[in-house]
């Protein structure tokens, strides 16, 4: 058979996974990015620091600190896949 119809296939299909998978690696950051700020603003937050046990502050920090890597982890995907 012609095998020119098979090659192109493949290429079609995989930049449509790409895609697929650059939005979906999109909105995970974006959802991120939310988290993120929200967390960013309690912990600006003076009363909260104040007034939560110290261990409490510690696991919100934690949890930052966390979600920023996810973050950072999230771009680089999407760098590498060529994500706009």
């Amino acid at each position: 058979g012609d095998h020119r119809d098979l090659h192109s296939f493949p290429t079609r299909r995989s930049s449509d996974l790409i895609e697929r998978e650059c939005g979906r690696l999109g909105s995970e950051h974006d959802r991120l990015a939310q988290l993120i700020a929200g967390q960013e603003r309690k912990l600006a937050n003076e009363k909260f620091l104040t007034r939560a046990p110290a261990e409490v502050v510690d696991t919100e920090r934690r949890k930052l600190s966390s979600w920023q890597e996810q973050a950072a982890v999230l771009g680089q995907k999407r760098q590498r896949l060529g994500c706009s």
